[in-house]
């Protein structure tokens, strides 16, 4: 029988190996992670709410005005996975009190708050369900 003795030292290496591994492993891919407050997050929420106004206002989907702003405030993360995120913000809009005329120096402003469930596609883009609006 062959006994095998590892020195402090060595056990030390070994350890702060394997903390270094379990510190990295979860950062690889970082790229990709869900984040609910994130800029490209944010981005693609303010463009869902976008087609949603003109949905409602039954405008054409090219209809574009200067003064209609979105903005997310009191972003909470609900929950988040590996493969999931579940959040929740107040979703502010800005925008002219007659869309549908030309030059329209009246504006709006309304709060909604919304729950949106983030997951990323096969091929790595970021998808949102948006609920709320």
């Amino acid at each position: 029988m062959t006994k095998t003795t590892v020195s402090n030292r060595s056990a030390r290496t070994v350890l702060s190996t394997a903390m270094v591994f379990s510190i990295a492993g979860p950062l690889m891919g970082c790229g990709n992670q869900l984040d609910c407050s994130a800029d490209e997050t944010r981005q693609l929420i303010y463009q869902i709410a976008g087609k949603r106004y003109r949905d409602i206002l039954a405008l054409p989907d090219n209809w574009t005005h200067p003064a209609l702003k979105f903005s997310l405030v009191d972003i909470v993360t609900r929950e988040k996975g590996q493969n999931k995120a579940v959040c929740a913000a107040t979703l502010h809009l800005t925008g002219p009190y007659d869309p549908r005329a030309k030059s329209s120096s009246e504006l709006v402003e309304r709060d909604n708050e919304i729950t949106y469930q983030l997951e990323r596609t096969d091929d790595g883009r970021l998808y949102a369900r948006m609920y709320g609006f």
